[in-house]
């Protein structure tokens, strides 16, 4: 076949991405003119071999590799006029095709000026490196598709590996592109897809990440930093480049809260002798390296802490302070909420070098845009190792605040960082309103702190800015009485912020059978047994439905159980509301106040 020949044939656009589609003048050849299969895979052999083409030989054993030679070759001469006699189906008897030709003597291939194949015309569109934005966007989506799905034709495999180096060569063209012609951000999504079936690719992530931190994506920069950290350790061994972690770090160097949020608190009141304990700066080796603040609810245990915090900050120590509220699923999230306080409260130059230094812990920093999720072993070990850090820094206090809920797994952890930081001036408070605390730290020397309630003279400090308000008429005095002392049930009195109807409100939501138990409860200052409530029923049925409400009642905390032989011990907000001398639908704001401070109907 001359080249004249090829020329005034009409042109075959074969598609191999996404599937096979065979065009030919424009107009796609029907699928029932496919009549043999050999036919077909032939075509795509060829396609994918390019203008290379393909020995005749090879081409029989690569279609036909169980079979004889001579049977192999018979075998394409069969397909070989299928293809044809499909692609041009007025081809006279004997006569030369113009789309399949012998690009050298013993090959086959498809005829470049009259076949087009979508993958190479691809490659030849890449390779002009004057090609615009809008050309390089049209060609990054034209390779998003995979090369024939589904299939399993020779030579797949090595052309499947040619396309995705195809894809990532267009998605970063198309990225320079985009930042010249002012839209990066559309570059984002391509180089996306690319990192996604290409987690180790190194030049895209850098990229990627570079123009997410140019746009302010500081957590997206996190959360592909670590997934690509990982898939490097794991697939290769390695660590990141340093170009790419100098991106991490600048999207971390500032926290994802930038405001350290202070909730208004009153002035801070007695406990002088704890604090002189809690705030001494600790030495190497001096012990005792643990405290433990134990005390009933609302005396103060988060608020001791944060005096204490604040105290210890102001003599050069270092602090890790886990809150309250930290508390989650993960067992030990007061430790990482404390390592998270750290670095919320630290410059720029510290963030940077933790994320870097550390980046599993870093992973599960909420201040360094982490997940939270801090169940992988590498995470106590970088925990273990910027404790240690730090304590060559200079003396470090751990605050952990509401140990309880997680000690389980935050009492094996603290054992591994002390048995790190043995000889370091490194202490650790525990904050716990139950035994948990002190049962579960058998570390040898523990100095054992337990809060007590607030005399006349100090509650009445604490509340003397709350009773300067309009429409208080209660006294410091009365208030004292009725709080007995606590700090948190003083300053629910002196601010009347819950009234008894919320409190009704939502005691008429539960069974009569739990407002019986509470009636019965609020009469008996010193709380009953279980016997004593079973006696306290009359009939076997009313008996079942007074237990089953002491069940219900237990468990959403209108009523706390005690250690030992006593079932149940109702509440003093219990005993106030339900008391003779309270109003008559039964409660009481004092009441109220206090069952908003043991914290069952938190807003």
């Amino acid at each position: 076949m001359t080249s004249s020949t090829a020329e005034r044939a009409e042109r075959v656009d074969i598609r191999l991405i996404g599937g096979l589609l065979v065009r030919r003048g424009g107009a796609p050849i029907p699928e029932e003119r496919w009549t043999r299969p050999g036919a077909r895979r032939l075509l795509k052999v060829l396609a994918l071999a390019g203008e290379r083409g393909v020995r005749r030989d090879r081409l029989g054993a690569l279609l036909w590799p169980d079979a004889p030679a001579a049977a192999a070759a018979g075998s394409l001469r069969v397909a070989l006029h299928a293809v044809r006699r499909v692609l041009e189906p007025e081809l006279r008897p004997r006569a030369g095709s113009s789309y399949i030709v012998s690009c050298a003597p013993g090959f086959l291939s498809l005829a470049p000026h009259a076949v087009r194949v979508d993958l190479w015309e691809h490659r030849s569109a890449l390779h002009e490196r004057t090609a615009s934005a809008d050309v390089l966007e049209q060609l990054t989506e034209s390779l998003t598709a995979e090369l024939l799905p589904d299939d399993d034709v020779p030579l797949l495999l090595e052309r499947r590996q040619e396309l995705r180096a195809l894809r990532r060569e267009a998605a970063l063209l198309y990225a320079a592109a985009a930042r010249r012609a002012g839209r990066t951000e559309r570059a984002v999504e391509p180089l996306r897809r690319v990192l996604a079936a290409d987690p180790v690719a190194a030049d895209v992530c850098r990229e990627l990440l570079g123009i997410l931190l140019d746009l302010g994506y500081d957590s997206e920069v996190a959360r592909l930093y670590h997934l690509h950290r990982r898939a490097l350790a794991e697939d290769c061994g390695l660590a990141p480049d340093p170009p790419l972690r100098e991106v991490f770090a600048r999207a971390v160097a500032t926290p994802r809260d930038r405001r350290i949020v202070q909730n208004q608190r009153s002035e801070f009141v007695g406990r002088e002798r704890e604090l002189a304990l809690l705030t001494t700066v600790p030495r190497a080796g001096a012990p005792p390296r643990v405290f433990t603040v134990t005390g009933e609810p609302g005396i103060g245990l988060s608020r001791t802490l944060e005096e204490a915090a604040l105290r210890l900050r102001a003599r050069g120590a270092v602090v890790l302070h886990a809150r309250r509220t930290a508390s989650g699923s993960v067992p030990y999230a007061p430790v990482l909420s404390a390592f998270d306080d750290l670095l919320r409260h630290s410059g720029r130059r510290r963030r940077s070098a933790v994320a870097t230094g550390c980046p599993d812990l870093a992973a599960a920093l909420p201040t360094l845009h982490g997940t939270g999720d801090g169940r992988a072993p590498e995470v106590l070990a970088d925990a273990a190792a910027l404790l240690m850090d730090l304590s060559y820094e200079g003396p470090v206090v751990v605050l952990l605040d509401d140990v309880d809920r997680s000690a389980h797994g935050t009492v094996p952890l603290l054992r591994h960082l002390m048995r790190r930081c043995t000889h370091r001036p490194v202490r650790f408070v525990l904050a716990g309103r139950t035994p948990v605390v002190q049962d579960a730290l058998a570390w040898g020397p523990v100095g054992k702190i337990e809060l007590g309630r607030l005399g006349p003279a100090e509650c009445a400090r604490l509340v003397g800015p709350a009773l300067l308000r309009k429409g208080v008429s209660r006294t410091a005095g009365e208030i004292h009485r009725l709080s007995g002392g606590n700090p948190l049930f003083a300053l629910e009195l002196a601010r009347d912020t819950l009234g008894r109807g919320t409190v009704l409100r939502r005691l008429r939501e539960e069974p009569p059978a739990l407002r019986q138990v509470l009636e019965l409860l609020a009469r008996t200052p010193d709380g009953l047994t279980h016997p004593q409530l079973r006696a306290a029923a009359g009939t076997l049925a009313t008996r079942h439905a007074l237990l089953s409400g002491l069940d219900r009642a237990v468990r959403t905390g209108w009523v706390r159980t005690e250690r030992g032989p006593v079932y149940a011990l109702a509440l003093d907000a219990v005993r106030l509301a339900l008391a003779p001398t309270a109003a008559a639908d039964g409660w009481s704001v004092a009441a109220a106040a206090h069952v908003q401070l043991c914290g069952y109907f938190r807003a």
